[in-house]
């Protein structure tokens, strides 16, 4: 049961994980002690609300409980940390909690290629760290090389970095090797539409700051369910305001309207079912 969950885990769909689960819970129920499984259904629903499926308040809250449950069997295990410290990243904001929980899991078990794999979407992230989110992915990788999903983060890591062309090269890759894996479109749709935005600001003379909008229209187009839109939001809004903080603080004058200001005006319009000119005209791509 256990690897049959964890089969149908790798495949990275809504549907998948949630054969995934219960192929966990029924090895639960067969063992009640038995701590992989714990973890691997701790996994699943951490991933879940990417991938489309459920509430992300309630999956990663169950998600945390079969992470403390994993550990509470096997103190030793790294994944259960990675797990905690993804979910204190992403769902709470608790960063340094996030980053504690990853040092520990690395701690245990600097060998898990999906640990180095969150932990380099985590940091790349937060913005600053893009050469280490970057070395993360590709360690990532070197454990496992086979994983699609790992492969495809080292081109997601570029594309949070703005390296479009290199996102495109390995995220090529990726689609070549394995065309129905639908993440490594969406990461070539994210390099093609980055590189379009990039060019076109920079033609238009208009400045860095622009590209935090691109994150918000990405997730603006895509099919998401409402509370994926608030959370995306709320990471995008902590981002540009730190920015026009700094700009603030150097003197800088944006030529094009707050970032901050953008998101919310049209986060809010898609919400409550309204129209807005939208984001793309407000910054020319």
């Amino acid at each position: 049961m256990y690897l049959n969950g964890r089969y149908s885990w790798n495949k990275r769909t809504a549907a998948d994980l949630e054969t995934a689960i219960s192929y966990f819970n029924q090895a639960i129920a067969k063992d009640p002690g038995y701590a992989l499984a714990y973890a691997g259904l701790a996994d699943a629903y951490s991933t879940l609300p990417s991938w489309g499926g459920g509430s992300p308040s309630e999956n990663y809250s169950r998600s945390n409980a079969a992470a403390r449950k994993a550990l509470e069997l096997d103190g030793t295990m790294a994944r259960p940390h990675a797990v905690l410290g993804d979910n204190d990243k992403e769902y709470d904001f608790d960063f340094a909690g996030g980053e504690a929980e990853f040092k520990k899991a690395l701690e245990f078990d600097p060998n898990d290629g999906t640990v180095h794999q969150w932990y380099a979407e985590k940091i790349g992230m937060i913005g600053g760290r893009e050469k280490e989110a970057l070395a993360e992915a590709n360690r990532a990788r070197q454990l496992d090389p086979l994983s699609p999903i790992i492969s495809w983060e080292v081109g997601n890591v570029h594309n949070l970095a703005r390296q479009y062309d290199e996102a495109i090269v390995a995220c090529k890759k990726v689609a070549n090797e394995n065309p129905t894996f639908a993440a490594t479109h969406l990461c070539l749709a994210d390099a093609y539409w980055g590189n379009a935005c990039t060019r076109r600001l920079l033609k238009n003379g208009k400045p860095m700051a622009s590209f935090l909008v691109t994150d918000a229209i990405l997730i603006l187009l895509l099919p998401r369910n409402k509370d994926f839109v608030q959370r995306a939001g709320r990471v995008l809004s902590l981002k540009a305001s730190k920015l026009d903080k700094r700009n603030a603080r150097r003197g800088t004058r944006l030529r094009t309207p707050s970032p901050l200001f953008m998101l919310t005006w049209e986060t809010k319009s898609r919400l409550s079912g309204g129209s807005t000119p939208g984001i793309r005209s407000a910054i020319g791509c």
